[in-house]
């Protein structure tokens, strides 16, 4: 915030030490672009001339690929929310974390690019690269341990 990427906007008690709430309120005031993604997924066209997707459009096997990216088993499809050029020139895009935002998915049923070797770029560099720290993991799978033990307690 201090620096101006922020707007010039401290974060709350001017600390980094802000959370929950307080921070997320920060976030989302400070934030170039809260978009709404819940129950859709991003679409990144095949260049980056074509930020509104006019020409993507045009192509058949993209949007048929498309199609079939939004769909689920039960006939259902997830809208999609086009990379815009809105997007592109943020500087901070603020994810909120409520019901109606929320991302609980994996990366790969979130993101759809158009070019099939982008899409298949990114896919493999988050799962050769991205990965949970171990302590976190470790402590999270007692957490869940804990909690089933108690569960069964109450109905075994």
């Amino acid at each position: 915030g201090v620096t101006g990427g922020l707007h010039h906007i401290l974060p709350p008690h001017n600390s980094s030490e802000a959370w929950g709430q307080e921070l997320w309120k920060y976030l989302s005031n400070v934030a170039d672009v809260t978009p709404a993604w819940f129950g859709k997924f991003i679409t990144f066209p095949k260049t980056s001339d074509d930020l509104n997707m006019t020409k993507t459009k045009l192509n058949e096997s993209v949007m048929k690929r498309m199609k079939i990216f939004g769909g689920d088993r039960y006939g259902n499809t997830k809208k999609h929310l086009i990379y815009s050029q809105e997007l592109q020139d943020a500087h901070h895009i603020h994810i909120r974390g409520d019901e109606e935002n929320r991302i609980l998915q994996h990366h790969y049923a979130f993101a759809f690019f158009a070019d099939p070797a982008v899409q298949s770029f990114y896919k493999r560099f988050v799962r050769d690269y991205m990965r949970y720290n171990d302590e976190i993991q470790c402590a999270a799978s007692e957490i869940v341990e804990k909690v089933r033990e108690d569960a069964r307690k109450y109905a075994p």
